[in-house]
Parts: structure tokens; sequence; C-alpha cells
């Protein structure tokens, strides 16, 4: 029996010294990964522009901001012309113009150069009143004055 309690004993203490160091031993806790979502910071970036409203009675696209508007409404076309010589006689003027490619017109006041009107021809300038029509179809009227092409000599 002294051996039975001594063999009991002995079982109890190294199972309680077993568990002691169980509980001792602690797993390793994995460090949390931190995953930054891009798209999701580019649409926060894009919430937080300004928000802006269009009048669908002002604007001809409702589908464009104002800012493409404006720039789109910029956009106009006119021909360069250089204004190469003047004729005059009596109290008449005639000018002659080149453009780029080097075609000439020969042009009175009253006359009209595709959309531009030759409003007045002066001793040594021309003023052309442009109608010009941006890329959205709006007219509009622009005076240019162009200056005689002095030759060196």
């Amino acid at each position: 029996m002294k051996g039975t309690l001594l063999l009991l004993s002995l079982s109890l203490l190294l199972f309680t010294c077993q568990k002691a160091r169980e509980v001792k031993e602690e797993p390793i806790k994995p460090q949390p990964v931190v995953i930054q979502d891009e798209e999701l910071e580019k649409w926060k970036g894009t919430l937080a522009k300004e928000i802006y409203t269009i009048d669908v009675n002002k604007v001809p696209n409702p589908f464009i901001t104002p800012q493409t508007y404006k720039l789109l409404a910029q956009k106009e076309e006119t021909i360069p012309l250089e204004l190469v010589g003047i004729i005059q006689k009596k109290d008449r003027r005639i000018a002659l113009l080149q453009d780029p490619t080097k075609k000439g017109f020969i042009v009175k006041v009253g006359d009209k150069l595709g959309t531009s009107l030759i409003k007045e021809i002066g001793p040594d300038y021309l003023i052309i009143e442009d109608t010009v029509v941006n890329i959205l179809g709006v007219k509009t009227k622009k005076t240019r004055k162009i200056t005689l092409k002095k030759e060196k000599l």
C-alpha cells in the first residue's frame, strides 16, 4: 500500500509539473497583416472633390463638366493671314493677303473671305471681322487687326 501511495503521489507530482510547463508555453501570435487598398484610396479622393451642379438650360451638353465646356468653347479656328501689300487708287484701297501656303487673295472693303469680312483697309493695316464657330457650335464675332508685313532690305 505504501508503494501504491508513493506511486500515486509521484505520478500526481509529474502530472502537475507537466501541466505547469504546458501553461507556460504560449503559442506565437501572428502579427496582423495591413493591406492598403489603392482603389479605395482613389475613390476617397474622387468623393472628396468639389461637387458641381449643371443648369441644363444654360449648357448645351449636360454630360460634360463646366471646366471641359470652357476649354471646348475656347477652341476656335481662324485662318492665319499675312498682309503683304496695299494698293491705293484715289480714295479706294485694295489689299493683298497670303495664307500659310502662300496662296494670295486680293480683297477690298466689304469682301468676304471664308467666314471673315473685310471691315477696313488702312495705310498699313487691315481690320477683319471673323465669325468663329467653336466646337460646340456657338458663333462669336471677333475683330482682328493685321499689320503690313515689312520686308528686310
